[in-house]
């Protein structure tokens, strides 16, 4: 597969990763009804997804392009952290995510006790691993 196809790939995800992931934020924060525990952990991972998929994915890409690494020292430095973190804090809230959904099915009365702080200290936890 010549360069130019993963260019145009790569590019093309990165274009919609962004658009998707502002379009769901923007949604859950326009919408106040929308705004739940449940939401709340999607929106956080939309976030996250988002500098995924903006500066981490077009570092990327303009380093395979050019052949080395155009940022420098820092940049180096700042991009696997932040490759590092986004990853982590997302596998953290996708799990989040899929115990809510079991929580909701399994225990649907005691789910009332999931606070927005609760939440909160969750997603906070989330980044501090």
């Amino acid at each position: 597969m010549s360069s130019h196809w993963w260019i145009l790939y790569f590019s093309t995800c990165s274009v919609l990763s962004v658009v998707g992931n502002l379009l769901t934020i923007c949604i859950l924060f326009l919408r106040k009804y929308l705004r739940t525990v449940s939401n709340c952990l999607i929106g956080h991972l939309a976030l996250v997804d988002l500098i995924i998929g903006g500066p981490i994915v077009i570092s990327n890409l303009i380093s395979v392009v050019i052949g080395h690494w155009p940022g420098g020292d820092e940049w180096c430095a700042v991009h696997s952290y932040l490759s590092v973190l986004t990853n982590m804090v997302a596998y953290t809230l996708l799990t989040l995510i899929a115990l809510d959904a079991c929580f909701i099915i399994h225990y649907p009365f005691r789910y009332r006790n999931i606070t927005p702080l609760s939440c909160t200290v969750y997603i906070v936890h989330s980044y501090s691993e």
